[in-house]
């Protein structure tokens, strides 16, 4: 759970922790964004598929992170409902990004 899960163009996606919120059936994941580039970058995109225990995507989210410098590092936080309980797992990329 705690390896690097993407790395392109140089941004490194890890996901953190991965939480489940009894009470609520509320899954909560932190992502570490760290940019190993030598150019600043303006907005991006964390795109996350959450599995359940066959391996089949069963939710998504994207989450944005803005202005990270060269050898930054930033957090994002991803929250979703699994009333069915069926999440095991999350795996987030980086998406979209913009200078």
């Amino acid at each position: 759970m705690f390896e690097i899960l993407a790395l392109a163009a140089g941004l490194e996606v890890v996901v953190d922790s991965f939480i489940r919120t009894e009470q609520m059936s509320v899954i909560t994941t932190v992502i570490r964004i760290t940019n190993n580039t030598a150019t600043e970058v303006g907005a991006l995109n964390i795109e996350c598929a959450f599995f359940d225990a066959l391996g089949k995507a069963v939710d998504t989210d994207t989450v944005a992170v803005f202005n990270l410098k060269p050898g930054e590092t930033a957090y994002a936080k991803s929250r979703i409902k699994d009333q069915s309980w069926k999440i095991q797992e999350a795996v987030c990329r980086a998406g979209a990004v913009s200078p």
